[in-house]
C-alpha cells in the first residue's frame, strides 16, 4: 500500500525549537554579563581618569603658584653650586644639573621674578 502524500512541514519541531531557546538564552546571559562588566571597567576607567586630570591640575596650579613650597615632610636637600671654567654645576641632593654660565643666568633671572628674598643681600 503506498503512503499517502504528506507536505513536508517547514521550520522546526518543538523540541528544536525549546533547546534553541535555551541555547539562545544562555548566549543572550553571556552577552548581557559581558556588557555589565565592560560598563563597570569603563566607569573605572573613568574616575580614574578624572581623578589624574584633578592631580594633575593641582600639580600644575601649585606650580605656577609663586607661593609654592616643598612638603614639610621632605627632608631637606643640600644644595650647592660649583662655578666652573665653562659650566656652573648645581647639584640638589643626588641631582646634578650643568649649564652655561648664559643659562645659568637666565635661570637665576626667572628665579627674581618669583619676588622672594634674595639670599646674598639682593647684590
Amino acid at each position: 500500500m503506498p503512503e499517502p502524500h504528506m507536505p513536508r512541514r517547514f521550520g522546526r519541531l518543538p523540541w528544536q525549537a525549546k533547546l534553541r531557546m535555551k541555547r539562545m538564552d544562555r548566549i543572550w546571559d553571556a552577552r548581557m554579563a559581558e556588557w555589565r562588566a565592560a560598563e563597570v571597567r569603563m566607569a573605572a576607567e573613568k574616575a580614574a581618569a578624572s581623578a589624574a586630570v584633578a592631580a594633575h591640575e593641582t600639580a600644575y596650579a601649585a606650580m605656577q603658584s609663586a607661593s609654592y613650597t616643598a612638603p614639610a615632610s621632605l627632608p631637606p636637600r643640600a644644595i650647592s653650586i660649583t662655578d666652573l671654567d665653562d659650566r656652573v654645576v648645581i647639584k640638589v641632593g643626588f641631582s646634578e644639573l650643568r649649564l652655561t654660565p648664559e643659562e645659568a643666568a637666565r635661570l637665576f633671572a626667572m628665579g627674581r621674578d618669583f619676588g622672594a628674598p634674595q639670599q646674598n643681600g639682593g647684590a
